[in-house]
């Protein structure tokens, strides 16, 4: 992505990031289309690459909504082995400087009545491995058995530094019913199924108190809401023309 230079500063990884992108000049030069699934990309791109605008389409990863799909919450618990009175955040993928692993850090320190899943592995050169009472820390998990972590979790945590594309996790938790915590610099429609927050701690703990103070009944609308918007954003069926006539066209 463009703006991973950015994001990652000077850095070594920051640098190394800049350099990758020369080789694109090459190939967007000679390219008649080009595909971005970074929104940023795609808005910077003519400017970036000196080319014309209608060279670069924006196509988002689609998400298998008939795999990724909402589960009861009570069975999904039962499935995993998570009692159905605890308050679930679900973190899913690497814990890295770029997916918010300080933050996401700082969240569990200072929640510890909310019990958070951590799945994937670590970058622990960016972000040194923790494990507080209130953690329960999983290499990795198959998708057939993802949506049931996912249906269980109250929340997600789909943060990342980036922040104007949605991420996978995103989009899988949202498709099975599960609202998600991101930055309020998304590319994508609003919705109350997407707790939008801006770099802050503070900010980010207030909308999860103010989250789990709702009704039972409210948090199903949620869920209902978060499965809707992921059917009209990110399932296979709504981008399926889209990658039709970008590779066909």
């Amino acid at each position: 992505a463009i703006d991973y230079p950015k994001i990652d500063s000077l850095s070594k990884k920051g640098i190394i990031g800049f350099l990758s992108l020369i080789p694109y000049w090459i190939l967007v030069k000679f390219s008649d289309k080009v595909a971005t699934v970074s929104y940023n990309t795609h808005k910077k791109s003519p400017i970036f690459f000196l080319s014309r605008k209608s060279k670069f389409h924006y196509i988002h990863a689609p998400v298998n909504t008939n795999l990724f799909t909402h589960i009861n919450k009570k069975s999904a618990r039962k499935k995993i082995g998570i009692s159905d009175k605890e308050k679930i955040i679900l973190f899913v993928g690497k814990i890295t400087r770029r997916k918010g692993g300080k933050l996401l850090k700082q969240v569990i320190e200072t929640n510890p009545d909310i019990k958070f899943i951590l799945i994937g592995k670590w970058l622990e050169n960016e972000i040194p491995k923790f494990n507080f009472k209130n953690t329960l820390i999983i290499d990795k998990v198959l998708n057939e058995k993802l949506k049931y972590y996912y249906s269980a979790a109250d929340l997600s945590f789909a943060y990342h530094l980036q922040g104007c594309q949605m991420g996978i996790v995103g989009a899988e938790s949202l498709a099975c019913g599960t609202p998600i915590l991101h930055t309020n610099r998304l590319a994508f429609p609003k919705s109350s199924s997407i707790i939008r927050f801006s770099d802050n701690l503070d900010e980010v703990n207030e909308k999860i108190k103010a989250f789990f103070s709702l009704s039972k009944k409210e948090k199903e609308k949620l869920s209902i809401i978060a499965r809707d918007y992921a059917l009209k954003n990110f399932s296979d069926e709504f981008w399926k023309e889209k990658y039709l006539n970008f590779f066909l066209n």
